[in-house]
């Protein structure tokens, strides 16, 4: 019996000297490895999508969550095709994603609402408040987004006419091929007498450099940023549609953080819809600026010129509705909402 004793005494005291000397890893200190966020990226690290607004992002989470939370990003595509991020997200290939809902075709009907010039909706900041609304409050928009975790929107502003002879008025359109990232875009385009084409973004500079396009329909930063203004040396400020774009996490993935860490992600991240939109405008203006410093010609069009482009795109709020409608939803009734928000924003 003594010996018995002995023997157990001897072995509570040899596992109280490796505890106290680190030779035993409880179970509790597992729990000290930060959580990995593995987040995807479809454009270059030179897009101010991704060096002021993800990276930051992923910045603060990290801090706000007390090193709980460790942020990876992977840039350039390297998880998959721009047009697959939303993917990416829902299939849980990465945690988060990046998407510009242009370049998932036909997922984002709603969506697209936004985009329309007539709206009223040029900037990307007035943009993202109110998809952020409709996300929250309307049942159609919340079933758009169902199979992924919105986190916070983060688009981009009305796109212009860049090409590489002057573009001043509608007549200048006609035959000119112009690439773009799709939605409606396209038929904006059309409507204004051009060919559109679909290009991914990183694919324009090739497409323009061997004649496959005349010109663009994008962003000043993102013509910046993928150096077309090294061809395209003519611009028409004439805004055309915005871009929308969503920063989303898998549903399997957050519902699997601890509640803490689900609330550090949600304050964090409900930030950023606004801070996005204000990062991404004063970008597009300061690219803008730096563009027509470099020599390139921005022809910025009176408010009676700009008023003859928008009609001619009226036909792009009909033509929403009518395919919303198609779609078994109440086209007349999500349009009257966005614009009710526009004039909210």
């Amino acid at each position: 019996m003594n010996k018995k004793f002995f023997i157990i005494m001897k072995a509570l005291f040899l596992v109280g000297v490796l505890l106290l000397s680190g030779g035993f890893t409880p179970a509790t200190s597992a729990q000290a490895k930060p959580i990995e966020i593995k987040v995807a990226f479809g454009d270059s690290s030179a897009s101010v999508f991704y060096h002021s607004i993800l990276v930051p992002w992923g910045k603060e989470l990290e801090a706000a969550s007390g090193g709980k939370l460790k942020v990876t990003h992977f840039h350039s595509g390297s998880l998959g095709p721009a047009n697959e991020h939303w993917d990416l997200a829902v299939k849980g290939l990465a945690d988060v994603s990046w998407q510009i809902t242009l370049l998932s075709a036909g997922l984002f009907p709603l969506t697209d609402a936004v985009t329309l010039p007539p709206t009223g909706i040029h900037s990307a900041e007035k943009m993202n408040a109110i998809l952020w609304d409709l996300y929250q409050n309307n049942k159609y928009f919340q079933k758009e987004y169902q199979d992924a975790k919105v986190l916070f929107f983060a688009g981009g502003p009305p796109q212009w006419y860049w090409a590489a002879k002057p573009i001043k008025a509608m007549q200048d359109m006609k035959g000119l091929r112009v690439g773009s990232t799709g939605g409606p875009a396209i038929d904006a385009i059309k409507l204004h007498g051009g060919t559109p084409t679909f290009f991914l973004p990183m694919d324009m500079y090739l497409a323009l450099q061997k004649g496959a396009i005349d010109g663009v329909a994008f962003i000043a930063e993102g013509v910046a940023a993928f150096k077309l203004g090294e061809i395209a040396k003519y611009c028409c400020a004439i805004d055309l549609c915005t871009f929308p774009a969503m920063v989303a996490m898998n549903h399997r993935f957050f519902d699997k953080l601890p509640a803490d860490l689900k609330a550090v992600v949600e304050e964090v991240s409900g930030k950023w819809n606004t801070k996005a939109g204000r990062i991404v405008d004063e970008s597009n203006l300061h690219a803008a600026k730096a563009l027509k410093g470099m020599g390139i010609e921005i022809y910025q069009v009176s408010e009676a010129e700009q008023k003859v482009w928008w009609d001619a795109l009226n036909p792009m709020m009909d033509g929403w509705i009518k395919s919303v409608n198609g779609l078994g939803m109440p086209g007349r009734e999500i349009m009257d909402e966005v614009l009710a928000l526009s004039a909210k924003y």
